[in-house]
């Protein structure tokens, strides 16, 4: 574990080596909300659960600042756990491991959290601080947003009583966001009878490891290989070989990130396993070719498995294999608005098969509302022509990009004051909360600002140590400002 202690600034740092300590999944919120509870009663602050179980605290403003505009500082306590393979960490039991490279912070081999503990640190630190000259606050900590935003989601209108929301989950330092992609997950499902295959098969375990991986929606340009597409891509062309019987997949993990791994079971003739290991060969030399300048370290392996298992039908698997090489995978149009900035995408993120059933995630994402149905229903139209059911899941809006916004005026000016240049107006490929709250409070005024995270949801996710001073800087200038 490294030690944070001399980092600044350091109350922040403080609260984010504490959070290390505390495991927090999505779903799985309860010891750090109970963190988050003792800390702001330990410093006298107003706190409660909403419904939903969402926490809010509010403090009061400095004295003299009591008619300026109520602030929301928001960010969501759930992370995403994602390991390497070769890892044995349990996210639901084990802290976080973390390393110092340089100027960056990363975990080891895990996660590491900065997304959105970040926001979370910075947060407490605000609410822990006696020298910022601020008006009325109030934090909102949400559960879930990593796996379908039901934090937010379930926000009643109501319990808040802010102005300016100010949204701590962005993660390019210099850069002020305001919008961002709404999303909605393309789901498919069916069912097989499970069959034994011909007596003379054996059984094997075909895997793509050695990705990069990484968020589905900020690192979606950076076209890297989907380990779930390839592995289709290879058991087509090892079905011209000999034919080949699926037992099971285990393809990704999370539908909002990109699939670093994908394992499949299989019963095959090992009749010509020389000729299915050298195309095996063939085809790591093809990818590797094919992705040189972005993936340096794809692994395609096949092992013989001692235990017999059910399999599919092999004309099921089949149709299978080729509706996911079909699926809409990647980029599908830029923004017109925002050059170089993604509008709409899909992520082939989950793909899990076993004992009679099968499930695959996609997730769409579109600053365009109309984007995001055109694609959601290009991939159903692709899957009705099977026997497979499909359904639209977890659909939440985008948020529109106001240029007219007084708080973008304010955080500029701040950002011009402190660093002497303005911050880029950005929109992020990504579901910022932003979009939801913004339907249940419509009147708020919202910005996203935050430190530089490279590779969140993915174990190479790591926090520009320098940068978190900036961001802080501007925070704090911000809220004396507003």
């Amino acid at each position: 574990m490294a030690d944070l202690s001399h980092l600044k600034p350091q109350p922040l740092w403080n609260h984010f080596s504490d959070l290390c300590q505390i495991p927090r999944p999505s779903k799985h919120e309860e010891q750090v909300l109970k963190y988050l509870e003792d800390k702001c009663t330990s410093l006298g602050l107003e706190n409660f659960r909403d419904e939903i179980g969402n926490l809010i605290v509010r403090k009061k403003a400095s004295p003299g600042q009591e008619q300026r505009k109520k602030v929301v500082l928001q960010s969501h306590v759930d992370m995403v756990p994602q390991k390497n393979s070769d890892k044995s960490h349990d996210f639901i039991n084990d802290p976080i491991t973390t390393i110092i490279e340089g100027d960056w912070l990363k975990a080891d081999g895990t996660t590491l959290g900065a997304d959105n503990g970040m926001g979370v640190a910075s947060t407490l630190a605000v609410l822990a601080a006696d020298h910022i000259q601020h008006g009325p606050l109030e934090a909102l900590f949400t559960i879930d947003e990593e796996t379908g935003m039901t934090g937010a989601q379930g926000l009643r209108p109501d319990v808040l009583k802010g102005e300016v929301l100010i949204n701590l989950d962005s993660e390019d330092n210099g850069q002020i966001f305001i919008g961002c992609a709404g999303g909605v997950d393309v789901v498919l499902t069916g069912e097989y009878s499970p069959q034994p295959p011909p007596a003379d098969f054996s059984f094997f375990e075909i895997s793509v490891t050695g990705l990069k991986g990484g968020h589905s929606g900020v690192d979606i340009h950076l076209n890297r290989a989907n380990s779930a597409r390839l592995l289709h891509q290879i058991l087509i062309e090892l079905e011209k070989l000999t034919p080949i019987y699926i037992g099971s997949l285990q393809e990704g993990t999370l539908r909002n990130a990109i699939p670093r791994e994908a394992f499949a079971k299989i019963a095959l003739n090992p009749k010509p396993l020389a000729r299915i290991q050298s195309k095996i060969m063939d085809l790591q030399n093809k990818f590797t070719n094919e992705f040189k300048d972005i993936e340096s370290n794809i692994q395609i392996q096949i092992k013989e498995l001692s235990e017999a298992f059910m399999v599919a039908p092999l004309q099921w698997s089949s149709l299978l294999h080729r509706l996911i090489v079909d699926t809409p995978n990647g980029v599908s149009s830029l923004h017109p608005d925002f050059p170089g900035v993604v509008e709409t995408s899909s992520n082939l993120g989950v793909i899990h098969m076993q004992n009679g059933k099968i499930q695959c995630v996609s997730l769409v994402r579109s600053s365009s509302e109309s984007g995001k149905k055109s694609l959601a229903e290009r991939i159903c139209h692709l899957y009705s022509k099977s026997d497979f059911k499909t359904a639209l899941q977890e659909d939440y809006p985008g948020w529109n990009p106001n240029r007219q916004s007084v708080a973008l005026k304010t955080v500029q000016e701040v950002h011009q004051k402190l660093f002497h240049k303005p911050g880029e107006i950005k929109v992020i490929h990504a579901g910022l909360e932003c979009g939801i709250l913004g339907s249940i409070y419509p009147h708020w005024d919202m910005i996203s600002i935050g430190p530089t995270i490279r590779y969140p949801h993915s174990p190479d996710e790591r926090v520009l140590i320098p940068s978190v001073q900036d961001f802080w800087k501007l925070l704090v200038g911000t809220l004396e400002a507003i």
